[in-house]
């Protein structure tokens, strides 16, 4: 079995996503005003959810079984570059074996 693994963490969240646009589109607010803050993908639907069984591997202990979002018109895209199959357009730079 494969498993997706995540590119970019959140510090703030913990948030796990595919993409740094997914990543950047979770910030909210202004650089230096002081009203930066996450969005929770969950209650925004420019967010889809890539898998809820991925892998974090960016620290020393690896977590697993975490929920990797991408962008909502990122996975329509990939999906339509590959024939259907978000797994097809991601998966060959993003998984990894799952133990």
């Amino acid at each position: 079995m494969r498993r997706v693994v995540c590119r970019y963490h959140c510090g703030v969240c913990g948030g796990h996503f595919s993409s740094l646009n997914g990543f950047a589109a979770h910030r909210a607010g202004e650089h230096g005003a002081g009203d930066r803050h996450c969005i929770e993908p969950l209650d925004d639907a420019r967010f889809a959810e890539l898998t809820e069984n991925g892998l974090c591997a960016m620290y020393a202990v690896e977590q697993v079984g975490i929920v990797v979002w991408t962008l909502a018109a990122d996975l329509q895209r990939a999906r339509e570059r590959s024939g259907g199959s978000e797994r097809a357009a991601f998966g060959v730079a993003m998984d990894r074996e799952a133990a």
